[in-house]
């Protein structure tokens, strides 16, 4: 989730300052949660982002130290990896277990 892709739906909520902006969430099984953001500077180099689902929530902030190159990356494609990860090592736990069961 970038600050563009907020800055462009609706439910936003934006004080007029392009530095402060902030967007309410999903509905989480305990409870509404919303994020604001306070930029530094105009020139982004730093990267959050915020996946929600009925039952847990990734933040991730990632600092770009002398741009924005790696942390757009991180941001980008590390929660994609940590996903298919996770469904791949279901996958396998659960061949494991129909394999042992002799199913």
């Amino acid at each position: 989730m970038s600050k563009d892709d907020i800055l462009n739906d609706d439910d936003d909520s934006t004080t007029g300052d392009s530095l402060l902006w902030s967007r309410d969430l999903e509905k989480h099984s305990f409870g509404e949660f919303s994020f604001a953001v306070v930029q530094a500077n105009e020139v982004i180099e730093d990267h959050s982002q915020v996946e929600s689902g009925r039952d847990a929530t990734f933040i991730g902030v990632y600092d770009g130290h002398g741009g924005p190159d790696a942390s757009r990356f991180i941001s980008d494609h590390l929660f994609l990896n940590l996903m298919s990860e996770f469904f791949f090592l279901l996958f396998l736990l659960i061949f494991r277990f129909v394999h042992v069961l002799g199913c």
